[in-house]
């Protein structure tokens, strides 16, 4: 088990050095389905593990989804954002949201650009920004109790959404950081 979480682990990882198209769902979707062609190809093990996890109970049926379509889902559930996802929220993301109401906050750090590095406490960090909240659902994933903070309560299919969603997010800042200590804009 640990050995599957730690591949499903490394494929997300890698979605990070994947170029992120924008901040958009179809970037999203699309760094989302190369995790999930990686792990299919070179950790079938660990893609088994993840299609469980992102299985949906509908009915007497289930719905079975993948990276790609999970990748959206936590930018999904914020308000207002039917121009970025195209579709309103689904029930599912609205319960998300409801849980977690400060979910917004989880996918950013406004670490200032004089800063050479990330540093909890530090001025444009959070408790609960996309730094703390890889690690907690690493953690929470790896069936570990992770630290509690006060209104965040994931499920494990919804930390697989955030460690998904995140990955773009962090490839793309990264990204911008390395243009602008090279002045590259």
């Amino acid at each position: 088990m640990r050995s599957t979480m730690g591949a499903a682990f490394f494929v997300i990882g890698t979605m990070v050095a994947a170029p992120a198209w924008g901040w958009d769902f179809p970037g999203h979707r699309i760094v989302g389905a190369v995790a999930d062609l990686i792990l299919l190809q070179h950790y079938p093990t660990a893609q088994q593990r993840v299609s469980e996890l992102l299985e949906k109970q509908n009915g007497g049926m289930i719905e079975r989804r993948s990276l790609s379509q999970a990748a959206v889902f936590p930018d999904c559930a914020k308000r207002g954002n039917l121009p970025f996802c195209g579709r309103p929220p689904s029930d599912e993301e609205k319960a998300y949201a409801e849980r977690n109401p400060h979910h917004d906050k989880f996918h950013f750090a406004d670490v200032p650009l004089q800063q050479p590095a990330y540093v909890a406490s530090s001025a444009g960090t959070d408790d609960i920004d996309v730094v703390q909240m890889i690690a907690y659902a690493v953690t929470q994933l790896r069936g570990k109790a992770p630290p509690a903070k006060p209104d965040v309560n994931l499920t494990d299919t919804e930390a697989l959404w955030l460690l998904a969603s995140t990955s773009v997010a962090v490839q793309k800042s990264a990204s911008f950081l390395q243009r602008v200590r090279n002045a590259d804009f």
